[in-house]
């Protein structure tokens, strides 16, 4: 009984909280930003949201300083940062399936050998000493190499401006 419940809590579990990371990120006071501009200056902008007021978006500065960079003027898209992402278990993967195929080799080389006895004691050595390695480096490469993941957000509330125009049905003739 015990392992049917568990066969069943683990998936759901898994959509679950994959359905909860899909919730779209807030531009909030602390979250951390990006800003993709039309000019060629300073293409793009990252800092820390300090506040948004009126049609203003306020980054704060490792200085202590607030710059100000105006929403609507010049900024092609804002973003919002999910976080910082490794690749260990990619890493990992291409690490066992390298060195898999190596070892996979070396034992074919050496086995094919009549005079050489291949027993189960020299298929785990060969893979301790072969196929672990690429393994540990291809974890440790994974763990280097990380990017930031960044979200599209739509223009805070307060900055939307625009213009509103009502089309009403002509007044009837008498």
């Amino acid at each position: 009984m015990v392992p049917r419940v568990l066969a069943a809590a683990v998936p759901l579990a898994l959509v679950s909280a994959g359905l909860m990371a899909q919730e779209r990120p807030q531009m909030a006071p602390g979250a951390r930003v990006r800003i993709t501009r039309t000019d060629d200056q300073a293409p793009r902008l990252v800092g820390t949201l300090a506040r948004v007021t009126g049609d203003t978006l306020w980054l704060a500065s490792r200085a202590g300083a607030d710059p100000a960079i105006a929403l609507r003027v010049g900024v092609r898209r804002l973003e919002v940062s999910l976080g910082r992402r490794s690749h260990v278990a990619r890493g990992a993967i291409i690490g066992a399936i390298v060195g898999g195929a190596a070892t996979g080799l070396f034992l074919a080389a050496f086995c094919s050998d009549p005079d050489t006895l291949c027993e189960a004691d020299e298929f785990a050595k060969v893979g301790l000493i072969i196929g672990l390695p690429p393994v540990a480096l291809g974890t440790a490469i994974g763990l280097i190499a990380s990017h930031e993941r960044w979200v599209p957000v739509p223009w805070p509330a307060s900055a939307r401006v625009g213009l509103r125009v009502r089309v009403a049905p002509p007044a009837a003739r008498r």
